[in-house]
């Protein structure tokens, strides 16, 4: 029998879902309300992640043209980007977030943590990492490969060495 989520995660691995795609059938199961099922299309369609990648390209673009302004300053061919022009797009870019936030909040799950998933190889030691980071023995770490089998997840608070941070769901998965 297949697990829940089997279906959508091995297509995701397969490269038949981006992971918006693989969120947004998480959105639509959770969905509780028109406004959440509407944010999860969203999702499923890329028009989500369509809008955060061109935020992170013009982000990506304004944070090398202060790079370029730093680190070659003595070539005569780059020129840093005036700080005037530099305010205003950042300011645009914020603008563009905010605008999106207003209305993504009525379809936010404010009681779920975010995740952050250890990944990677086999052995690659995140089940020991797993286990350093909650300061407590959980996942079963083996030279053996394959010895995890299964997601483990934990509530780890993070404001004690982070201030200002809250909890996260830290997820423990075998190997990639």
């Amino acid at each position: 029998m297949a697990q829940p989520g089997e279906f959508t995660a091995r297509a995701f691995l397969r490269g038949r879902l981006t992971l918006t795609q693989a969120e947004g059938v998480a959105a639509t199961i959770a969905a509780a309300n028109t406004q959440q099922l509407e944010g999860a299309k969203s999702l499923l369609n890329g028009r989500t992640g369509e809008t955060y990648r061109v935020w992170a390209d013009e982000l990506t673009t304004l944070l090398a043209l202060v790079e370029a302004g730093i680190d070659f300053t003595d070539q005569e061919d780059v020129v840093a980007i005036a700080p005037a022009a530099l305010a205003a797009r950042a300011a645009c870019l914020r603008d563009a977030i905010r605008a999106h936030l207003g209305t993504a909040r009525a379809r936010e799950n404010p009681s779920a943590l975010p995740r952050v998933v250890l990944a990677g190889a086999p052995n690659a030691g995140k089940s020991t990492l797993f286990n350093a980071l909650l300061g407590r023995p959980r996942a079963i770490a083996s030279p053996t490969i394959g010895t995890t089998r299964d997601v483990l997840a934990e509530e780890l608070d993070l404001s004690p060495d982070i201030p200002g941070a809250g909890p996260v769901l830290l997820c423990d998965v075998p190997g990639l």
